[in-house]
């Protein structure tokens, strides 16, 4: 399992990435004039030509990559936790944010965890998407963990659980329940649909039923439109 460094942030956002003669160019939408140049060996094998979500650390080194906007099907991989330590949620500060429309709004302090889903669709296989969730696990009275709240952000917490297979299930409540609810998802295995807006998780849904007719190595009409323009093969000059 690879660990994400989490102490240091680098670039993140949509990227176009370029590949050719054994190297891969990433260029940030934000930050055309500094493309940045890796060797193809040196990136993750699932990262390939296109307009992508892209997330760095502070080293430079590929977090994420992922599309921009799309419904793809993944699984639970793991959750982010330090190289030989067991997950457990981080603490964050109250503070201030600020509205769309220029307003400003208090909050409190919270905790919140990183769930890493790896994509199982042929077109992006490999990719990984980090969905940032709210720790909001407590006793449900009888020794078993429940959620605590209304809002989206219990919301978000609860639909996970319920595509991932798992949100039925009797698990045991304790002070951290993030490595009991590990073993869970991945003895589970499930698979589901993750929609992704802008590069981060929007909402989860449960598989739809396929006729006998489907082809899932076919790509949906809008994804071919968005990815016209980009060459994948490795062999042409940037």
């Amino acid at each position: 399992m690879k660990r994400i460094e989490t102490k240091t942030k680098g670039p993140k956002g949509e990227a176009r990435i370029r590949v050719g003669n054994g190297q891969v160019q990433i260029t940030f939408k934000d930050d055309q004039s500094n493309p940045l140049l890796f060797k193809k060996a040196d990136v993750p094998e699932y990262v390939k030509a296109g307009q992508f979500y892209v997330s760095m650390n502070g080293d430079r080194e590929i977090l994420s990559v992922r599309p921009i906007n799309a419904i793809v099907n993944a699984r639970f991989a793991h959750f982010v936790a330090e190289e030989g330590e067991v997950p457990v949620p981080k603490e964050y500060p109250g503070g201030t944010a600020r509205r769309k429309d220029g307003t400003t709004f208090a909050y409190d302090a919270y905790r919140a965890f990183i769930a890493i889903l790896e994509i199982t669709n042929n077109e992006y296989k490999g990719m990984t998407i980090p969905v940032f969730l709210r720790y909001l696990f407590v006793d449900d009275g009888e020794g078993n963990i429940a959620i605590k709240g209304s809002g989206k952000n219990a919301e978000l917490v609860e639909n996970f659980l319920e595509v991932s297979g798992v949100y039925d299930q009797d698990i045991p409540y304790s002070d951290n329940v993030l490595p009991k609810l590990q073993k869970v998802l991945l003895k589970r295995r499930a698979e589901f649909q993750v929609m992704l807006k802008a590069g981060n998780v929007d909402s989860f849904m449960e598989l739809p039923e396929q006729d006998d007719n489907f082809d899932d190595d076919k790509m949906p009409e809008e994804e071919v439109l968005a990815n016209d323009d980009f060459d994948d093969d490795d062999d042409v000059p940037f």
